[in-house]
């Protein structure tokens, strides 16, 4: 009886993953729905004080990747939830871990939070960094995966209370792409001054979207409105049809940490 318990934990505790099976994302699910409401901000105070869900979820990340068990992940779609999952996860957890801060910048110096802090990635140690930059960007050549990232930051596109899944993660991200570009924190057209103020994260990954518009549109010399023309109203689309000079200007990066706390 003892073998049989303890064989039954094994294969239905969080940790273990069979290898009939897929990678569950149940447990970042529970910890999105439970502490981030609908402005995407964070309950870190209950995280903090509730955190065994996603140190278990962070603990599955830990043994299980595409990369070393790739018969978890089936779909490209499977991958990029994966990985789109961990980052966030990933993020939450290491504030979690440091706090109560106002912002990432405290955290191992600022960049030290995104390239310093080393976390088990199946197997593996990547920094968020490594995550962001060597595989997401890199085998996921979609500009809409810069809406899926969040850095646990006031600026960064807003975190869903959700965790991403492979049947639904293009959707998704198709749709949170559409309300990152509504928000006037990201994009914002001034018809008087003909400019328009764009998100920093438009500019320092502007080759993302350009060279993806490129490729998909068969031109040359694409430009970061080119691909926003694809998501914004109409009437900001007339507009900067008939203005193709229009002035850019970016807005200053919002550190701020994405804590419910701020707007109590």
């Amino acid at each position: 009886m003892r073998a049989f318990l303890l064989v039954y934990f094994f294969l239905t505790s969080p940790f273990s993953v069979t290898a009939q099976e897929s990678f569950k994302h149940e447990l970042f699910d529970r910890v999105l729905r439970g502490y981030v409401d609908e402005r995407g901000l964070v309950d870190y105070v209950g995280l903090q004080g509730q955190s065994q869900d996603l140190e278990s979820y962070v603990a599955l990340i830990g043994k299980h990747s595409p990369d070393n068990s790739p018969g978890l992940f089936p779909s490209p779609d499977a991958r990029l939830a994966y990985w789109i999952n961990a980052y966030n996860a990933l993020a939450l957890y290491s504030v979690v871990q440091a706090y109560p801060v106002k912002s990432v910048k405290e955290i191992k110096w600022f960049y030290g939070f995104f390239n310093r802090i080393k976390h088990l990635v199946g197997g593996q140690k990547y920094t968020l960094k490594h995550i962001e930059h060597e595989i997401v960007r890199k085998r996921f050549p979609d500009p809409r995966i810069h809406v899926g990232l969040n850095c646990a930051s006031m600026g960064c596109p807003t975190l869903p209370p959700k965790a991403f899944e492979s049947q639904q993660v293009i959707e998704d991200l198709d749709a949170h792409m559409y309300t990152f570009l509504s928000e006037s924190r990201n994009v914002r057209v001034d018809y008087e001054k003909e400019t328009i103020f764009l998100s920093e994260i438009l500019n320092e990954f502007q080759a993302d979207f350009t060279s993806w518009y490129e490729k998909e549109y068969e031109i040359e010399n694409a430009t970061v409105i080119d691909y926003l023309k694809l998501f914004l109203p109409q009437r900001d689309k007339e507009f900067l049809a008939k203005h193709p000079s229009v002035k850019i200007e970016y807005m200053a990066y919002d550190w701020r940490l994405n804590d419910q706390e701020i707007s109590r």
